[in-house]
């Protein structure tokens, strides 16, 4: 398995080299097309494309890309751990909530949420497969992950489809991670959270998700302040990518480093995505950064 690591890891290594991750997301700022980002990201294609298809058929490009990738590292294992094998099946599972409820219809449909459950509750039964320094960055990276996703869940249930107390709390992974030593359950940010009015700032003072929060405009009165769920995603998203590229570098040669490989590459992914998104609706590069918060060298914006 060692060997397996090493293998992999160094395969790894010159992946995330090429990526537009890193210093290497200012590229990204300079796109005004989508034909341009088709050039810079797939500079080998032939042909360019053409045609009101050009997103859709940029955005498969982009997916197919990140599996390959994806197939090309974990494929290095003889025989791949079960963890990155639960990972690779991820597209089957991925349940985006839509920032327009209009989009999904009045009624949120439970698949998203049963999709959501599955897929984590395969990672955790497999995280118990492991041991050591091949658990020890995995397990934070996934308790963190699944407890800022059910926030995520909290604040676009209440402030999309306005969801009580109690309905929202049944949409919760209620999930404890075997062998970790905490009684912790990774819902309970999420459920100290349910009753803070949206539009109150003072009640999430000292809430342990605070730090993800849109802050308060001084220049405007307190009433005006509402929770905006999708900054709290965009935040969420830059701290697990950080998370996993630190877990990336120092715990090499281990399966915790190319599990946290695999959650960069879904990152760059959904960078690629909305940035073609963006570009579709004449939102240059630079501004869909912007509007994400990655700043033009790949840093958290300030």
């Amino acid at each position: 398995m060692l060997t397996d690591n090493g293998y992999a890891y160094a395969k790894a290594c010159g992946i995330i080299g090429k990526s537009f991750l890193g210093v290497r997301t200012s590229l990204l700022s300079a796109l005004h097309t989508l034909n341009d980002m088709e050039k810079l990201v797939f500079p080998d294609n032939q042909k360019e494309s053409e045609g009101g298809n050009l997103l859709a058929g940029l955005e498969k490009q982009i997916t197919d890309r990140a599996a390959r990738f994806l197939l090309s590292v974990i494929g290095s294992y003889s025989n791949p751990p079960e963890i990155l094998a639960c990972m690779l099946k991820s597209a089957e599972y991925k349940s985006p909530l839509s920032d327009d409820p209009i989009k999904q219809g009045k009624n949120l449909s439970e698949r998203e949420a049963r999709l959501d459950y599955q897929y984590y509750k395969n990672l955790i039964e497999s995280l118990g497969l492991l041991s050591g320094d091949d658990r020890k960055i995995t397990q934070k990276l996934l308790c963190e992950e699944i407890s800022l996703r059910n926030c995520i869940w909290a604040l676009r249930l209440r402030f999309y489809y306005e969801k009580n107390e109690t309905d929202t709390a049944a949409y919760l992974m209620d999930f404890q991670i075997p062998g970790s030593g905490s009684q912790k359950k990774l819902s309970s940010d999420a459920s100290a959270s349910l009753n803070f009015h949206l539009d109150v700032p003072r009640q999430w003072d000292g809430w342990k998700r605070e730090k993800f929060l849109n802050m308060e405009d001084s220049s405007h009165e307190a009433k005006h302040w509402s929770v905006d769920p999708r900054y709290f995603q965009n935040a969420v998203s830059r701290y697990l990518y950080h998370l996993a590229l630190r877990g990336f570098h120092s715990e090499p040669v281990t399966i915790s480093a190319i599990y946290c490989f695999v959650k960069l590459i879904q990152f760059e992914e959904d960078l690629l995505s909305s940035v073609a998104q963006g570009l579709a609706l004449g939102i240059d590069g630079e501004g869909v950064l912007k509007m994400l918060g990655v700043s033009q060298s790949g840093r958290e914006a300030s």
